[in-house]
């Protein structure tokens, strides 16, 4: 992801700190990858969960979500690309 003036990148997650941010912000914010977003999934900071489902099969890495997690989904949004990605846009309930 591209850093500009409008990015920051920070390195601990601090709930308190992205309480007050998502609560002061007109905008969307984005939490990329899924270690720092099982902290504030975990929280309730989260609205929204986008995925890509990408038609490759590598057999390792990190879960998409945390073990124990419950979560109610709506699914708002959907998209198959031709390069067979699927795009699953989900909203909290």
């Amino acid at each position: 992801m591209p850093v500009t003036s409008r990015t920051r990148i920070v390195r601990d997650f601090d709930p308190h700190a992205v309480r007050a941010l998502k609560d002061s912000s007109t905008k969307n914010l984005l939490i990329n990858g899924p270690t720092l977003a099982e902290h504030a999934l975990r929280l309730g900071l989260v609205g929204e969960i986008v995925m890509y489902i990408c038609p490759v099969v590598v057999g390792e890495g990190l879960k998409f979500l945390p073990d124990g997690l419950a979560l109610e989904l709506n699914l708002v949004e959907h998209r198959r690309f031709a390069s067979g990605v699927v795009l699953l846009r989900y909203c909290m309930v």
